[in-house]
């Protein structure tokens, strides 16, 4: 935030937190040359996370420099959100899978002792429950799978005929 005449030359302690500021003192970090990040506070505007890099200068002194890693964090977050955002629709979509075979075989041995039963029988009632209930998992299902394909599906009838 400052004009280059009046930034360079002065010390880094000038824009960072009295705790930061001893990462760039410490000879051990800048005699590695290892990159570092530091949070610069600028003369205007909030603070700035960079990827600095110190070294001991012949003369005794040491220089830093940066390089404006914002941009660069931001995007590793929309990335990280992302990627849990997939994790999540893989899971949606494993248990979906999962959960509509144990659904096929209760739908389909209800509807098996449905028609095994005489028509007055008081176990009907107890099966068209059962029946009802494994319809509206299987709704729940589909809406698993849809969200686990990221878009929307649209359920249509189809004659087969």
């Amino acid at each position: 935030g400052l004009p280059k005449a009046r930034a360079v030359g002065r010390p880094v302690s000038d824009f960072l937190s009295p705790s930061q500021a001893g990462l760039v003192r410490d000879s051990a970090v800048a005699r590695a040359d290892a990159p570092f990040e530091l949070t610069v506070r600028p003369a205007r505007g909030p603070a700035v996370v960079v990827e600095a890099a110190s070294r001991v200068l012949p003369g005794g002194g040491v220089q830093t420099t940066g390089r404006d890693l914002t941009e660069r964090k931001k995007l590793q977050d929309r990335v990280q959100r992302v990627q849990k955002l997939e994790a999540v629709g893989r899971l949606a979509g494993g248990l979906a899978h999962d959960f509509n075979n144990l659904l096929t075989v209760i739908n389909g041995n209800a509807e098996l002792a449905a028609g095994l039963l005489p028509a007055d029988s008081p176990a009907r009632d107890l099966i068209a429950e059962v029946q009802a209930a494994g319809v509206r998992a299987a709704g729940l299902t589909r809406q698993l799978l849809s969200f686990s394909r990221q878009r929307f599906v649209a359920l249509t009838r189809v004659d087969l005929n």
